[in-house]
């Protein structure tokens, strides 16, 4: 792990080395008159003692490191379920919150023992962070600092806000060009068992001349290497968005830190580090400190469950907190939901109610089908007849295929004049399947990072989390075509749903088709294969239904015939 560590710091020092001329061609731009340009942060002599500071809030467990003045801890708290309470955040990088201005003054900055104090009131808890150090000007004069990280906590609030300043101790004008400000490499908590709907939600995001952007990380999880959740990316690419930054920050599945500036920024860089992850470093504007006056970066930061309720502050609250005022009103869009989100917050809304009738999000699932079934009822009837009509006219339309196999047109022509005469529909069927499409999609989005929904067990031992696949197995291998290494068993429960559906309710007549048909429960099994065991128990139960619904209509349909 030590050495892990040291490896890390001589690549990002390579790294940055060969990024800092890109950069100190931009800070040679700007020129502050009668003022001293600061090109470096150098240490002033000063050794603090390493001390780590406890405190806690309503919601967070939160340890504050000298060592960088990092947030190395940061567990969340949640009374109301036990399962998701004491979840650390902060993964195996501290959250260092590091302003920096050439390579060597982020490393001064990150490894250096800052200064420690609490202050407590009835409402917050401020930690600050102090580092006395010595500003290099661009002619090579020294003058005396001190950097300050302010980390002041709302003991009610998942909201917090963070500074960074620089208190001129000497008696000259200073400032700095521009400086860069990266919070944290990437934020937590990591599922046990890596899998694709574990890691797809891992990102990095920015909110740029209002429009929302994100980009999948590359995370590593302990010693057990990297796994990827985008394309591969090569060490060292850069690239950077010219424009207004509103606001910016990491998500994992369920949890999520959204960083506002309360200044104007420049621009986000999106920069692919040694540990292969896409950093968001945000590009800060001038800072000029008058002689024996502090100048400072100004944030406000949410970290917290993806939970809608926490976004939306009270009139109350905002009175108390002047600083709410200045919420981005598209903050929400952080959580990036995608564009199914309205029918994905009904289904969670609707699965909560249930919850509170019969506590238990698998049978509350069991039961949305039903109530989606009986909804689309008379739809899904209109389907079931427009089956077993083309069923029964399979035996005609094969008569019309043999007899005008050699004249296309003919047989497209017989076979059109067919269906209007029996008033069949030979696309009845697919409309209830094409509604089900972005209920599926909400449904996937609902159980991979729906906070609510995170670890919520149906059938203790075997199905313990309905937002994790239902493994009951791990192979020591990848397993051929699937690519996973765990043996899961509600995908195959679901590829013989959907073989049973797939045989009940086939139409054609075609082999080729016959085949294609019987072909997909095997690719269901695949996609499927690491899904949320909640979306495959949907799946399997709306399989089983359609099942029973179609072998009712054929016994009514049948006794009209006979």
């Amino acid at each position: 792990m030590r050495l892990n560590k040291i490896i890390r710091t001589v690549i990002a020092g390579i790294f940055f080395t060969l990024l800092w001329p890109v950069w100190a061609d931009i800070n040679d731009k700007q020129v502050i008159p009668d003022a001293k340009k600061i090109v470096d942060f150098t240490t002033a002599g000063q050794r603090e003692n390493a001390q780590v500071r406890k405190i806690e809030t309503e919601y967070f467990s939160i340890e504050v490191d000298s060592t960088g003045g990092a947030i190395r801890s940061m567990r969340h708290k949640d009374a109301d379920h036990q399962l998701k309470n004491n979840v650390e955040i902060v993964p195996l990088d501290p959250f260092g919150f590091n302003v920096y201005l050439t390579p060597q003054s982020e490393e001064f900055f990150r490894t250096s023992q800052w200064r420690l104090s609490v202050v407590e009131d009835a409402r917050y808890i401020t930690v600050k962070a102090t580092l006395p150090a010595n500003a290099k000007t661009d002619d090579g004069a020294i003058f005396p600092v001190d950097v300050v990280k302010t980390f002041k906590f709302d003991k009610k609030n998942h909201y917090w806000d963070f500074n960074w300043e620089v208190v001129n101790k000497s008696k000259k004008r200073l400032y700095v060009a521009e400086m860069y400000f990266i919070s944290q490499n990437d934020i937590g908590p990591y599922p046990k068992n890596i899998s694709s709907s574990s890691t797809q939600t891992f990102k990095s995001f920015y909110y740029l001349d209002g429009n929302y952007k994100s980009t999948p990380i590359e995370a590593t999880v302990g010693d057990a290497g990297f796994f990827s959740c985008g394309k591969p990316k090569n060490l060292g690419d850069l690239e950077t968005i010219k424009g207004t930054i509103d606001y910016f920050g990491m998500a994992s599945r369920f949890m999520i830190m959204t960083i506002q500036p309360l200044m104007p920024l420049n621009a986000v860089s999106i920069v692919i580090n040694n540990h292969k992850k896409n950093e968001i470093h945000a590009h800060l504007g001038t800072l000029t400190i008058e002689a024996g006056q502090n100048a400072k970066y100004d944030f406000m930061v949410y970290t917290g469950p993806k939970v809608n309720k926490f976004f939306k502050l009270s009139p109350e609250l905002i009175a108390q907190n002047d600083r709410f005022k200045l919420l981005h009103k598209d903050l929400y869009k952080a959580f990036d939901f995608g564009i199914t989100a309205p029918i994905r917050d009904f289904i969670v809304m609707v699965l909560k109610l249930l919850y509170k009738v019969i506590p238990n999000y698998g049978i509350a699932i069991i039961l949305l089908v039903f109530g989606l079934k009986a909804v689309f009822f008379p739809l899904n009837q209109a389907q079931a007849r427009s089956m077993k009509k083309m069923q029964v006219l399979q035996p005609k339309l094969k008569e019309i295929n043999e007899k005008y196999k050699k004249n296309p047109q003919e047989k497209q022509r017989k076979t059109i004049e067919l269906y209007k005469q029996e008033k069949a529909n030979p696309m009845g069927g697919c409309l209830p399947m094409l509604i089900q499409i972005p209920i599926i999609i909400a449904l996937i989005s609902a159980f991979s990072d729906s906070y609510e929904l995170w670890g919520s067990p149906f059938i203790t031992g075997w199905i313990n989390d309905l937002s994790e696949p239902d493994t009951v197995y791990t192979f020591s291998q990848n397993l051929p075509l699937i690519g996973g290494v765990n043996l899961n068993i509600l995908p195959i429960i679901m590829t013989v749903s959907q073989f049973l559906q797939t045989q009940y309710t086939m139409v054609t007549a075609d082999k080729n088709q016959k085949i294609m048909m019987q072909i997909i429960p095997v690719v269901m099994v695949v996609m499927f294969w690491n899904f949320p065991s909640g979306v495959v128990l949907y799946w399997i139960m709306f399989n089983l239904l359609s099942v029973i619904q179609q072998l009712y209509t054929n016994k009514i349909e049948n006794a009209k015939n006979a």
